[in-house]
C-alpha cells in the first residue's frame, strides 16, 4: 500500500515544495487535509518497501498525469521517482523522526541499486536522522558488485554506538 505517501508529501516545504509545484502534479494527487505529523510516527523503515512504495505510487502518477500535466520535464518515471525518494527522505530528516529499527533490504538490479546509494548518501549526511537506531537489519542479495553500497553501511555501522543489534545477510552472485 502506498497510500501514505501523499500524506507525507504534504509536508513538503521551501525548495521541494516549488521542484514538486513544477510539475504541477499535486493539484489532484494530494491529500489536502492532515491531522497530524504523520513522519514524526515512523519508528521503522525498510528501504526496500520505502523505494518500491515510492516506485509504484510514482508509476501510478505517472500513468494518471501523462496527459494533464508538463511531466516529459522529468524525463522519466525513474527520475519522478527518485525525486519522490529524497523528497520524501529530507521531509523525514527535517522532521527529525524517531527511527528505532532500519531495514536495509537490496534483492534488485543495478537500477535501482542508484537509489539505494542516493538514499544512504543521503543519510549519511544527516546522520543525525539514524541517530537512535537500535537495529539495524542489513539483508543484501544482488548479481552486481555492491563495492560503494558495502562502503556506505559500514559507515552507518561505524557512526553508532547505540546499535544494539545487527542482523546481516550478504549474497552476492556474480
Amino acid at each position: 500500500n502506498y497510500g501514505f505517501i501523499g500524506i507525507y508529501l504534504l509536508s513538503l516545504n521551501g525548495e521541494l515544495k516549488t521542484k514538486f509545484n513544477k510539475f504541477e502534479i499535486n493539484d489532484n494527487l494530494l491529500s489536502s487535509n492532515t491531522l497530524f505529523n504523520y513522519p514524526s510516527f515512523i519508528k521503522y523503515l525498510n528501504m526496500w518497501k520505502f523505494i518500491h512504495s515510492i516506485k509504484r505510487w510514482s508509476e501510478d502518477v505517472f500513468r494518471k498525469s501523462k496527459y494533464k500535466y508538463p511531466l516529459e520535464d522529468l524525463g522519466s518515471e525513474s527520475d519522478f521517482g527518485r525525486l519522490i525518494q529524497t523528497s520524501l527522505l529530507k521531509i523525514f530528516i527535517e522532521n527529525e523522526i524517531n527511527i528505532h529499527t532500519l531495514e536495509i533490504e537490496i534483492k534488485t538490479h543495478s537500477m535501482i541499486l542508484h537509489d539505494y546509494a542516493d538514499i544512504i548518501k543521503l543519510i549519511l549526511q544527516n546522520i543525525n536522522f539514524i541517530r537512535n537506531i537500535k537495529n539495524l537489519k542489513l539483508s543484501i542479495l544482488s548479481f552486481y558488485d555492491n563495492t560503494q553500497i558495502n562502503k556506505y553501511i559500514l559507515q552507518i555501522i561505524n557512526s553508532h554506538q547505540n546499535l544494539k543489534k545487527i542482523i546481516t545477510i550478504i549474497v552476492q552472485i556474480l
